[in-house]
């Protein structure tokens, strides 16, 4: 039970990741279909800049999600090459929970369908746990994301930390590597309902009979 507590956070992150990725699989071209809000869009030399981009749909498993971002930036002379700022990324889960990704820094490669996140990555759950990441690279087309900075989890009774993290969606399988430290604080004893529970009867010798 233990280990599933532990895997769960990181395949509720790698949906995030991938989800996000999809949606941000070049913003600059309208999809029609799906509820796209392209914001303020502005032209300097040869580079597109749209502000405010937002962006909502569902995953293959119709669990809805919306990604923003604060700018989202193409060169026209290498328009497969796309930075972002700011983005946040949300994805619902079972029993209306939710769980968030958030990142300063991002860069989309459309052709590859790449994306790599840095600069204060951050994850969080309505269920409570979530953790922390350096760098983040994702391979949206694969299902993978791979962290080579040291990463951190946090759960309601602990956490882990390790220097490497690589986790595929479609295997169902993570990787952790290089000073990997898994700590959990154990729950108090439940002194209450020990006292509570009456200790049994001690048996005693029946009286010898009176002549």
């Amino acid at each position: 039970m233990r280990f599933f507590r532990v895997m769960l956070p990181l395949g509720v992150l790698v949906s995030l990741a991938v989800a996000a990725g999809f949606a941000l699989f070049d913003p600059l071209k309208i999809a029609m279909d799906l509820p796209f809000d392209l914001g303020r869009v502005s032209l300097s030399g040869s580079r597109i800049k749209m502000e405010l981009p937002k962006l909502s749909g569902f995953t293959n498993d119709n669990r809805g999600y919306s990604v923003t971002a604060k700018s989202a930036t193409q060169d026209l002379t290498h328009p497969d090459q796309i930075d972002l700022e700011e983005i946040e990324a949300r994805l619902e889960l079972a029993e209306q929970g939710w769980a968030k990704l958030t990142a300063q820094a991002g860069h989309y490669n459309t052709k590859s369908e790449s994306m790599m996140l840095d600069q204060g990555i951050r994850f969080d759950t309505s269920a409570g746990y979530g953790g922390t990441l350096q760098e983040v690279k994702v391979d949206v087309k694969a299902g993978k994301l791979l962290s080579e900075q040291p990463v951190e989890l946090r759960y309601l009774d602990g956490k882990l930390t390790a220097d490497r993290m690589e986790v595929s969606q479609k295997d169902s399988r993570a990787l952790l590597t290089g000073n990997v430290r898994l700590v959990f604080k154990m729950p108090p004893p439940d002194t209450d309902k020990a006292k509570a529970t009456p200790k049994p009867a001690t048996p005693t010798s029946p009286a010898p009979a009176v002549p």
